[in-house]
């Protein structure tokens, strides 16, 4: 049986989750060091072009900096989060494809590790995980296995680095 996800484009697809949920939970812990964070977002989108940034600026509100400062960049890293999971970019690394809304997106994020027998860390009250299970609390059955044997682990993804 086909994956429904090439191990590819699992890896883009996390490359960005992983830093959008580092920016979530930095935001939440502390502001001063979000700076750093948004900068390695910015750059990774940059140097991979792994998706439209028409779509993920849509939203009026993209000047991450002025928006740690306000206080809202944690609602902005699950809206960015949001609108790259229903981008086109994303709805084209499934082989079949997942409904409109951010939860059944997240459900065959879900279904497809299932199937392709993919992990990610263990969830906490931090990491990838724990950040989409914010966007679709339903989503209670994400494969999970410790740091060490994770497909897709935190401490690779949720970093402050340009990953290639």
């Amino acid at each position: 049986m086909a994956q429904h996800i090439s191990n590819t484009n699992y890896d883009l697809l996390f490359k960005v989750i992983g830093k959008l949920a580092h920016i979530y939970d930095q935001t939440n812990a502390q502001q001063a060091t979000t700076f750093t964070s948004t900068s390695y977002l910015l750059e990774q989108v940059a140097d991979q072009s792994i998706w439209e940034l028409d779509t993920i600026f849509a939203s009026s509100t993209y000047n991450m900096n002025s928006t740690v400062t306000s206080g809202n960049l944690s609602t902005l890293a699950k809206t960015m989060a949001t609108n790259y999971l229903l981008s086109k970019t994303v709805y084209a690394y499934f082989s079949v494809a997942p409904g409109t809304t951010i939860q059944s997106v997240v459900l065959a994020l879900q279904a497809g590790l299932i199937a392709d027998s993919k992990t990610l860390t263990t969830v906490s009250s931090t990491g990838i995980v724990n950040f989409l299970l914010l966007l679709n609390p339903a989503a209670t059955t994400i494969p999970q296995a410790a740091s060490s044997t994770a497909s897709y682990d935190d401490s690779v993804y949720c970093v402050d680095a340009v990953l290639p």
